[in-house]
């Protein structure tokens, strides 16, 4: 089972990986977030790396922004075990951006079923995985 963490080595925070996922990275819309993602093909065991981003366009103070970003990593971090058996006996590296697109601020559970929503639908319908 995979452990209900989300530590440093999880989260995708190198300029040039994530410039890279905002190039080339596949994009779908599952209110209240825009998911991006982008896979690396490598003989490793499939590792996921998440970054979760609040436009401050959108949320003037930080302490909005900073409570979407938790409820985001929260509901990311609580439904690991899920997406890790989506993609589990898969090789590879797999990119994730998580951006917060609402002009209002949602509870726990729509972010929450919005990024399962997304995650799924990635998983079902992108060229991104290998069947």
């Amino acid at each position: 089972m995979t452990p209900l963490t989300f530590s440093r080595n999880e989260r995708l925070h190198h300029r040039k990986a994530i410039q890279k996922v905002f190039k080339t990275g596949k994009g779908w819309y599952a209110h209240p977030v825009r998911i991006l993602c982008m896979r690396e093909e490598s003989e490793v065991p499939m590792q996921l790396r998440l970054m979760v981003t609040v436009p401050s366009r959108n949320f003037k103070k930080a302490v909005t922004r900073n409570l979407l970003k938790r409820r985001m990593r929260e509901a990311y971090r609580r439904n690991k075990p899920v997406v890790a058996d989506m993609f589990a006996g898969q090789r590879g590296a797999m990119d994730i951006v998580l951006i917060y697109t609402a002009k209002e601020v949602c509870t726990f559970h729509e972010i929450e079923k919005g990024i399962l929503a997304g995650i799924q639908y990635i998983h079902k319908h992108s060229g991104l995985v290998a069947e």
